[in-house]
């Protein structure tokens, strides 16, 4: 057996692999100290303003929330392992269907 994700419990999605680079830049208004790994921090930030914009219920958590399976915003951030083999069997949510890749290396910076 192998993995699926779904929208629907009852609707197991076969998808074709697409990809897209995105770039963008970020205008400081304060000083800001960055940890070694920013991806996370940017990961976390781009999960809370999607949220925003995309939630209906933004008080309760997706795994509660009765749309979870026709959301993209759980599906972005809480893709959820349908059919498992015994490799993933513990796992209940797949990767992140995103990767984030932050440029250069200072930790901190000035506007």
């Amino acid at each position: 057996m192998g993995i699926g994700f779904f929208y629907s419990k009852s609707l197991e999605i076969q998808m074709d692999l697409k990809a897209a680079k995105f770039n963008f830049s970020l205008q400081l208004a304060d000083d800001i100290y960055l940890p070694n790994y920013k991806g996370s921090l940017f990961r976390d930030g781009f999960g809370v303003a999607f949220k925003k914009l995309v939630c209906i219920q933004p008080g309760k958590n997706c795994s509660e929330c009765l749309l979870n399976t026709s959301c993209v915003h759980a599906y972005v951030f809480e893709t959820r392992v349908v059919v498992v083999n015994s490799m993933i069997s513990l796992n209940r949510t797949a990767p992140h269907p995103f990767i984030i890749e932050p440029v250069g290396g200072k930790n901190s910076t000035r506007p």
